[in-house]
């Protein structure tokens, strides 16, 4: 059914096709420029920094006193050391905090990290097993900002929707009008390359934006009745929703991805993917928005299996039960990366 989609797709982007052309080498060094005075001045300004191998220019005397200088310099290994105690910080503040189910918990998390987590089963380790999470969810953080902060078609964003009696709480990036709801989803390239090439989202984002619209469609007036002063962001403005298109505006924004193995490779990968495009005149080639016309697809089958999952961790919530291993919503790929996989593997 979710193949459906693909030919429901409509295409914000008519972008006019260009013949691709090889890139042109822009940095070239003239001869004769760099003077004797430049290279001593370069020398002197390097700090723990190895030429840039093939580069020609021989540096000598560039060695300081590392015991002067290095509790005031950067360095990666400090900075990863920072990166963990935030990181431990952050998850221990979320996590302390948390009561609710998001959206990411029915989209895409397993449903025992999701009761584990709202049960406050205890934590041994704080730490991310892949700390570069962190500056990930501050660029898709800022590219949210970004977009939202100068388009002017939204007119909502930023939209909380509390549920108490199903312990839900979310947060829409935008809605235009009362049928459009339009999500910002930052990825790696690799993804991007798949949705650009697939012309769909990926199944996570669909099941997350529809369980928004379900929200929107059968519990407005629970959410409507909610203390403005209790939500964090806004308010929904209007008393009717009606969605009927679902926008993802897709941005990608670095290439941290264990298919890449080298700065080349990256570069190679980027290149291929702003040819997909046809968009060699298209500065903006890494942003590519995909409109679903809810009108020409059955939703049905998706929105079932929502609101079997959110009664589910409800159920247990109630009664105070881990479902088997067994369940469908139980994700085993994600125990590597899951706080409890300690707690789990003994329950």
């Amino acid at each position: 059914m979710y193949s459906e989609i693909i030919n429901n797709i409509i295409d914000d982007t008519k972008i006019n096709k260009q013949k691709n052309s090889k890139l042109k080498n822009n940095y070239i060094v003239e001869p004769n420029v760099t003077t004797n005075n430049t290279i001593k001045s370069i020398a002197d300004n390097i700090i723990n920094n190895p030429p840039v191998e093939n580069n020609n220019i021989e540096i000598n005397n560039a060695e300081i006193n590392n015991t002067e200088v290095s509790p005031f310099l950067f360095t990666l290994q400090n900075f990863i050391l920072d990166i963990e105690n935030k990181n431990k910080q952050k998850n221990k503040e979320y996590l302390t905090n948390v009561k609710n189910i998001s959206a990411y918990d029915i989209s895409s998390n397993c449903i025992r990290e999701t009761l584990f987590k709202l049960m406050g089963c205890p934590v041994e380790d704080y730490k991310d097993i892949w700390l570069p999470i962190m500056m990930r969810s501050f660029l898709g953080n800022a590219i949210h900002d970004f977009i939202q902060s100068i388009c002017t078609c939204f007119t909502e964003s930023e939209i909380s929707l509390r549920v108490p009696s199903k312990r839900l709480s979310v947060r829409i990036d935008n809605l235009i009008n009362n049928n459009v709801l339009v999500e910002i989803k930052s990825c790696p390239y690799t993804d991007y390359s798949k949705i650009i090439n697939s012309k769909k989202p990926r199944i996570s984002d669909f099941k997350q934006v529809l369980l928004y619209r379900w929200m929107l469609h059968n519990c407005l007036d629970e959410i409507r009745s909610q203390p403005r002063n209790t939500l964090r962001t806004n308010f929904p403005k209007l008393e009717n929703y009606n969605i009927k298109y679902i926008q993802f505006i897709y941005v990608a924004h670095d290439l941290i991805s264990s298919d890449i193995d080298s700065i080349s490779e990256a570069i190679k990968f980027v290149s291929k993917v702003k040819k997909t495009l046809d968009s060699k005149k298209n500065k903006f080639f890494f942003i590519t928005p995909l409109t679903l016309d809810l009108n020409q697809i059955d939703v049905t089958e998706f929105e079932n299996e929502i609101i079997e999952h959110v009664n589910l961790i409800n159920y247990c919530l109630d009664n105070n039960i881990i479902p088997n291993k067994s369940n469908k919503f139980v994700k085993p790929d994600h125990c590597f990366f899951c706080l409890y996989s300690k707690v789990c593997s003994t329950v």
